[in-house]
C-alpha cells in the first residue's frame, strides 16, 4: 500500500446547495470507498443541489473502481434524479474529456450536465441550475461567497 501526502478526495460543501468535489491523482482502494461512502452521505441529505466535478488533477480509475462507480451509479440511480440538479465536470486532461465524452453519450445521466475545462465556466453553470430550480437566494450568496459576477451587474 502506498502512502499520500494529499488527499485523493475533497468535498467541500461549505457553499451547499453547492457541492464541490475535487479530485487529486489515483485513488487507493480504500480511498475510492471512502469517496464513494461520502458520495452516498451527500445524497442522504435529500436536497436539491448542484456539484461540481473537478477532475482537473485527477487520475485513473482502475477497472474495479470502474466496476465499482458503475454499480454504485446503478444503486443510487433514484436519488440522483430526485435531488441532483445537475453536475459540472472540470478537467483540462484531453484524455478524460474523450473518456467523459463517451461514457456521457453511451449512458445519458438522469441530471443535467456540462463538460467544461474552466472552474468559472463550471461554476457559472451550477450557480444558473440553481436560480432556474428557484434558489435565487442560494444563487446569490454563492455568486457572493465566490465572487462570481452576475449577469445583471455586468457591464454592456
Amino acid at each position: 500500500m502506498g502512502t499520500r501526502a494529499a488527499p485523493y478526495f475533497i468535498f467541500d460543501d461549505s457553499h451547499w446547495p453547492l457541492l464541490i468535489n475535487r479530485l487529486v491523482g489515483d485513488a487507493l482502494s480504500q480511498e475510492f470507498e471512502e469517496y464513494l461512502a461520502q458520495a452516498t452521505e451527500s445524497l442522504k441529505r435529500n436536497q436539491p443541489h448542484v456539484l461540481l466535478m473537478d477532475m482537473s488533477r485527477a487520475g485513473g480509475l482502475s477497472t474495479q473502481q470502474r466496476q465499482q462507480l458503475a454499480a454504485w451509479l446503478r444503486q443510487h440511480e433514484e436519488p440522483m434524479q430526485r435531488t441532483l440538479l445537475g453536475i459540472a465536470y472540470v478537467t483540462q486532461t484531453p484524455t478524460i474529456q474523450l473518456a467523459m465524452n463517451v461514457v456521457l453519450y453511451l449512458r445519458r445521466p438522469v441530471y443535467p450536465y456540462i463538460l467544461v475545462s474552466k472552474e468559472d465556466e463550471a461554476l457559472t453553470w451550477a450557480v444558473h441550475r440553481l436560480e432556474d430550480s428557484g434558489m435565487h437566494a442560494s444563487a446569490a450568496r454563492i455568486r457572493r461567497d465566490l465572487g462570481l459576477v452576475s449577469e445583471h451587474h455586468r457591464a454592456g
